[in-house]
């Protein structure tokens, strides 16, 4: 399953134009901020949840598979030095929860718990679901994708409760 997800991602680069170029998180002492020089892009992907401490979140026993904290600082640094040269961000499923939480936001530590109501979103590291989600029309995303009510797939259970400072959401 998770090595088909990263087969996706760099299929849809390589369909759309791009060249994939994976980054693994080294240590931060040897991370070089020339790096965001040789991107056009990021994309930042699907991964483990995020620990709740990071947005003061009070069920951290909801948690399964915690991101290790030098991938975290990893992916905050690249985003920052992305955002800094104006570099175009797509942030996937964990991406734009990261995201999120750089600009202070917070999660739901697991969203069939907290929010029995909502629609399934398949199991992280399990089944995925496939759901359709709406969009704003006057957003980047709609124009990119032609159409206002998509169908996504989803295996999650983290997800956005409070929206981080400056942030608009485009989908839902």
């Amino acid at each position: 399953w998770w090595m088909a997800t990263k087969e996706d991602y760099i299929n849809a680069v390589w369909k759309s134009g791009g060249i994939p170029l994976t980054m693994h998180y080294p240590p931060m002492s040897k991370f070089n901020c020339d790096l965001i020089d040789r991107i056009d892009g990021l994309l930042m992907v699907g991964g483990p949840d995020f620990a709740s401490d990071m947005y003061g979140g009070q069920n951290p026993e909801l948690l399964s598979d915690i991101m290790h904290p030098r991938r975290e600082a990893f992916d905050r640094r690249i985003f920052q030095e992305a955002r800094k040269n104006n570099k175009p961000i797509l942030g996937i499923c964990a991406g734009f929860q990261h995201i999120n939480l750089i600009y202070g936001g917070s999660l739901y530590e697991d969203i069939p718990i907290q929010l029995p109501e909502a629609i399934d979103h398949g199991e992280y590291k399990g089944s995925f679901s496939t759901h359709k989600v709406n969009l704003d029309l006057q957003s980047v995303l709609f124009s990119v994708m032609g159409e206002n009510e998509p169908q996504v797939r989803s295996t999650h259970h983290q997800g956005i409760k409070q929206l981080g400072e400056h942030l608009k959401a485009t989908a839902w």
